[in-house]
């Protein structure tokens, strides 16, 4: 549980996080384009709810979801796309925190 907390609060404070922390704008509006390429929707949001209801047990758990919303955003957004962009940049600050944390 701590190792999550401390990935939570140092990804939070990165400017390029911005656009994770709530459902993407295609989920809000029901847009037919982002639930032909996006099957399961996932956000800081819903990973902080499932993170207070004890869902991640392990921290494989949190990272597959992580992943998933760095997927989802490549699949909708494009490779090239500046938002897309931010989850390469969220990809390295995963793993410098992983090499911290060990």
């Amino acid at each position: 549980q701590k190792k999550i907390i401390f990935y939570f609060d140092r990804l939070k404070l990165k400017d390029f996080v911005f656009p994770f922390l709530e459902p993407s704008k295609g989920t809000y509006y029901f847009d037919k384009e982002y639930f032909t390429k996006v099957f399961n929707a996932m956000d800081l949001r819903i990973m902080e709810e499932k993170f207070r209801i004890g869902y991640y047990n392990n921290f494989s758990l949190f990272l597959g979801d992580f992943k998933k919303i760095l997927i989802n955003c490549r699949l909708y957004n494009g490779i090239n796309h500046l938002t897309s962009e931010n989850c390469s940049s969220i990809e390295i600050l995963i793993e410098k925190l992983k090499k911290k944390k060990r």
